[in-house]
Parts: C-alpha cells; sequence; structure tokens
C-alpha cells in the first residue's frame, strides 16, 4: 500500500511524470505518443482498445484543463505509472 500511495501522492512523481510528458512532446501523433510511453512504461505495446482509452482519457482531461496540453499528457504519464503493469511486469 504505500507504494502504491507514493506513486499517487509524492511531489517527485508528479514532477517525474510533467518531465517525462515534456520529453514525449515531440511527437506530434497523439496515438504515437501514447504507444510510445505504454511501451516505455510497461515493457509492451498496447493494444488498439488500450490506446483508445487512454486517448479518451487524454482527451478528456484536455477538457479539463480547456485544451489538451502538457498537462493532459503529465496526467497520463502519472497514470501509467500507478497502472499494476509499471510495477508488476511481464
Amino acid at each position: 500500500p504505500a507504494q502504491s500511495l507514493t506513486l499517487m501522492n509524492d511531489p517527485l512523481v508528479s514532477k517525474l511524470a510533467n518531465s517525462w510528458a515534456q520529453k514525449t512532446a515531440n511527437q506530434k501523433d497523439s496515438r504515437k505518443r501514447i504507444e510510445q510511453m505504454v511501451e516505455h512504461a510497461h515493457g509492451k505495446i498496447p493494444s488498439k482498445e488500450t490506446t483508445d482509452q487512454l486517448l479518451a482519457f487524454v482527451e478528456l482531461q484536455g477538457k479539463e484543463y480547456g485544451k489538451v496540453d502538457q498537462r493532459a499528457w503529465a496526467d497520463l504519464a502519472h497514470t501509467l505509472f500507478n497502472l499494476k503493469d509499471f510495477s508488476y511486469l511481464q
């Protein structure tokens, strides 16, 4: 439980998520950007369904912020850190 709480709440993790989102910003194709991020975080290429779900997440976050920007991508990075696949590589 402590690891999960740290991944969700620690300011360092948020800072790392933001940094990672910035480093992936050169990829303008959102689907490819998501695929690269998932592959780097989880060691596998996401299914089309997973990519679609994560793209919908980024778009939803973008609506919250008024546009899809760095914050939406940082939220995706933070989310990828918190999925089980990040902690338990297969």
